[in-house]
């Protein structure tokens, strides 16, 4: 006697069979493209309210419908086994052949798994005596409602083509659509045709290695979750800490500071709540679409193991086109701000008034881990300087993978056009790629006679300088010398120039030399009359313009492929001006790091604005760099990479 399987069992439960907007088994059910079925007469409701649109009742997934309900998919997975399932609940069946010979109708006491008809003790008995039946498999209805044969029942269940009524056997390659033997004589008789079983045997395998892929999304959205469980356990923290200590300072006042400590309170439960809301909102997506994410693994597995040739086949687009939309879903990251206290001291009987504390909300870094920072600041007589920012916090992340890497030395950033970072890690010997959320691409570990210096992306190539060579990554991960340099520099900052050339900086020779991507020379620029000094991180803006940090100066040097200077600033806005690392964005503006602050110059080299300063914060920039969508990337020299979006 056969053994049903367990996972088909519990498979054909009724819970499973159940529409989740009627309550009521499937009805005509039709399956969305995120692979939510519902019964055909639930979606019509919902296309009347939506006026041709279908937002999904599970995941929200939109469905934009032509016309009519009838024109999405049947899910003949469901159908299959819904018959089953109707079948075993129909415990007082009457004899099928006795009804179609118009005879008295008789209890069924058994069913023909092959013809799917009940019989009656003694059709029963013919059933197995006739030449044309004796082969099939008749089996007592006790047995057969008691579920003991559903995997035999559901192996002899057919399709049946809806134009000739033969049982599908065959899949048109040219239509994507199963077909019966009549479909392959006529209308289907010039295409590529495939038996059903050998389209399935092509197609399995990449199905399934889809599905095993959303473990990855699943264990990532579970990270994810996990970190903004953090991110509002720290913002509690922080209020709870921030409250003891502004009580204890107004504890030894006068009662007139009790009306500052209620301000500032309800200043800082506004913020939390503003910022825990904006937390427990992304929590929730990630919370939906991990539910997508397992929903739609848990039905396509189910599929793969459960269905029929066809119905994988007729499923086998849908699953791989919602799996692929999962993939590519990106929620934004909450902007991680997190609250500071500045507390004037010094106050007096006559200002003991005025007001004492100010909050201060600042990028939040998410893998520091640090308490929040109450500040203590004499009043002085200067009026106080509040600086403007231009640019948004996106997101925070660490390049260092594990706490076995030795500290983390970045001597080189850039980006690829898709946004994608790529840095150079000096102390750790390798050149690490990752997304802007911080997902590590790859990790290409390089000999200590050849330590990554600074970095670029020529093409979709990067290539390194270390000592007095220069290296480019393959596709295979295979690291080849494509030159030598001249000079006897201790470091060599490199810059690309629309995947044309290679610029080098060369230090005290105040000079670039142009590299084609196979290592040749193309040309050597140096500003003209400039006289003495040391290059060092240099862009090359859309026009073929350098820009260049001249470190013995201490200036920004712009200048033209021929030499001619087009200008040199010496100053920002403050007493001193030290500047660093360089960039330029898609309107040619110039960002460099300087003296724990960005600042921005004009396409000509001119001083505009400070865009974020960083100097009450505990994050300094080392290096900086622009992608093409508008975003400021820097790194510190811990390691860590902060992105902001310009304003």
């Amino acid at each position: 006697m056969a053994t049903a399987d367990p996972q088909l069992s519990e498979l054909i439960e009724e819970e499973f069979l159940k529409c989740k907007i009627c309550f009521e088994l499937y009805k005509s059910p039709r399956i969305l493209p995120c692979l939510h079925s519902y019964c055909e007469q639930c979606l019509e409701k919902l296309l009347e309210k939506g006026k041709g649109t279908i937002y999904c009742p599970e995941c929200r997934t939109e469905t934009r419908i032509q016309s009519s309900v009838r024109n999405i998919k049947t899910n003949f997975f469901i159908n299959g086994l819904l018959d089953l399932f109707e079948s075993k609940r129909n415990k007082e069946a009457v004899c099928s052949v006795c009804v179609s010979l118009k005879q008295s109708p008789e209890a069924a006491s058994s069913r023909c798994l092959d013809c799917a008809d009940f019989l009656c003790r003694s059709c029963a008995e013919g059933h197995r005596c006739s030449k044309l039946t004796l082969s099939h498999t008749v089996v007592s209805l006790q047995d057969y409602t008691a579920g003991r044969y559903d995997e035999e029942a559901r192996l002899r269940q057919e399709q049946h083509c809806r134009s000739h009524q033969d049982t599908l056997r065959f899949y048109c390659n040219t239509c994507s659509t199963p077909i019966c033997r009549d479909c392959r004589m006529l209308e289907h008789f010039s295409h590529h045709i495939l038996v059903m079983a050998d389209a399935v045997k092509a197609r399995k395998p990449q199905v399934e290695g889809l599905i095993s892929s959303l473990d990855n999304n699943i264990k990532s959205i579970g990270q994810q979750e996990e970190a903004v469980d953090s991110m509002i356990g720290q913002l509690k923290e922080s209020q709870s800490t921030i409250q003891d200590c502004v009580s204890k300072y107004v504890s030894v006042l006068v009662e007139q500071l009790y009306a500052q400590r209620d301000s500032i309170c309800k200043e800082l439960s506004d913020f939390v709540q503003q910022q825990e809301k904006s937390y427990l909102s992304i929590k929730e997506a990630l919370h939906n679409h991990m539910d997508s994410a397992q929903s739609t693994k848990d039905f396509s597995r189910k599929v793969m193991e459960m269905g029929k040739d066809y119905e994988i086949l007729q499923l086998e687009g849908m699953i791989q086109s919602h799996i692929k939309r999962l993939q590519d879903l990106n929620i934004p990251a909450a902007e991680g701000k997190m609250p500071h206290l500045v507390i004037k001291e010094g106050l007096n009987k006559e200002s003991v008034g005025k007001q004492m504390f100010q909050l201060r909300f600042e990028p939040h870094c998410n893998s520091s881990g640090n308490p929040p920072t109450v500040v203590v600041a004499d009043i002085k007589p200067e009026p106080q300087i509040t600086v403007q920012t231009h640019a948004t916090f996106v997101c925070s992340f660490d390049t260092k993978d594990n706490e076995d890497e030795y500290a983390t030395n970045i001597t080189g950033i850039a980006n690829f056009e898709n946004g994608d970072i790529v840095i150079a890690d000096e102390s750790n010997s390798v050149v690490k790629e990752f997304r802007q959320n911080g997902k590590t691409l790859c990790d290409t570990y390089v000999s200590e006679e050849c330590c990554p210096c600074s970095v670029t992306v020529c093409g979709d190539t990067v290539y390194f300088s270390s000592k007095t060579k220069i290296y480019k990554i393959t596709e295979d991960g295979d690291i080849i010398q494509i030159n030598n340099l001249r000079g006897s520099q201790t470091s060599y900052p490199i810059a690309s120039y629309k995947g044309k050339y290679i610029a080098v900086s060369e230090g005290t020779l105040c000079t670039l030399s142009l590299y084609d991507p196979k290592g040749l020379l193309v040309g050597r620029v140096r500003p003209k009359d400039y006289g003495t000094g040391k290059f060092m991180f240099l862009a090359v803006n859309s026009r073929e313009e350098f820009i260049v940090t001249d470190t013995a100066k201490k200036c920004i040097v712009v200048f033209t492929k021929t030499g001619e200077i087009i200008n040199v600033c010496t100053s920002a806005g403050s007493d001193q001006f030290v500047p660093f690392s360089v960039c330029v964005d898609h309107r040619d503006n110039i960002y460099a790091v300087e003296s724990g602050r960005i600042i921005q110059l004009s396409p000509k080299g001119e001083y505009l604005k400070e865009v974020v300063n960083f100097r009450c914060q505990s994050f300094r920039p080392k290096l900086i760099t622009c992608s093409a969508f508008g975003q400021l990337i820097l790194t510190n020299k811990e390691g860590f990479i902060n992105i902001y979006k310009l304003s």
